[in-house]
């Protein structure tokens, strides 16, 4: 008996939480959806019960997504979702973690956007980024810079503060010709700041283009001065791609 009681009272608990988990929420209580006065982006901005972004649709599917900066990951669709920027809110009933601001954010853009999406495996043409022979030459982050760490780009120059070596892979993908997919086996977090040709890469939307600079190593070679190399090889890659997307009509 004792035993039958203990059974049925774990049996219980475990229905509890099943039941726990499935009643967390997968839309956004209140949501606004509006076209951006200018095409600048801001990035995404998540506190416990609000989520804030302005960007083109095509970013947003990749935040939503986990996948942000990683462009190469995303194909199809209209050419507006590239172009057109929206300021886009949601607010929650209770606090909620980022994991779950994005699924509500999917939520989101397949209702107001009639979004449509599948997952397939792509080939591609892709650099492997590599330890160079004479091993990695970064300094491990002292400071902690937000919660993925900080990135950022300017013309002819890359820095990292606090940065895994799969975003700094992400990063180099929207800036040479191909994705980047990181091969190092290196854990840690890093700090470094590069400077390179800023006519050797591509550029981010907004960007000023750089004037090639005098005796800068096109940035091929600076990556090796951080004891990495990229090279190139064919992988296959798993890709969102848009079958449909409709523009929003106004709140």
């Amino acid at each position: 008996m004792l035993a039958t009681r203990f059974s049925a009272a774990g049996l219980l608990l475990v229905s509890i939480t099943l039941f726990a988990a499935q009643e967390r929420p997968v839309s956004f209580e209140v949501a606004s959806i509006r076209r951006a006065p200018e095409n600048r982006y801001v990035p995404a901005a998540v506190d416990p019960q609000r989520f804030w972004i302005v960007a083109t649709l095509a970013d947003t599917v990749l935040w939503a997504n986990d996948l942000f900066d990683q462009n190469y990951k995303l194909s199809g669709g209209p050419g507006w979702i590239h172009r057109d920027y929206f300021q886009i809110e949601g607010r929650t009933k209770a606090p909620s973690t980022k994991k779950e601001m994005q699924t509500m954010l999917q939520t989101l853009l397949a209702d107001r956007f009639k979004l449509k999406l599948h997952r397939e495996a792509k080939e591609m043409p892709v650099y492997a980024l590599l330890i160079g022979k004479s091993g990695p030459k970064l300094n491990l982050a002292i400071e902690p810079c937000g919660e993925d760490g900080c990135i950022g780009v300017a013309p002819g120059e890359f820095f990292a503060q606090s940065a895994r070596m799969e975003t700094i892979a992400a990063t180099l993908s929207n800036m040479v010709d191909r994705p980047v997919l990181d091969e190092t086996g290196l854990a840690d977090r890093y700090a470094f700041r590069m400077r390179f040709d800023p006519s050797s890469v591509k550029f981010y939307d907004g960007q000023p283009a750089g004037r090639s600079g005098i005796d800068a190593p096109s940035i091929f070679l600076a990556i090796q001065d951080l004891g990495l190399r990229l090279e190139p090889r064919r992988a296959t890659v798993e890709v969102l791609v848009v079958d449909s997307a409709s523009e929003p009509l106004p709140n």
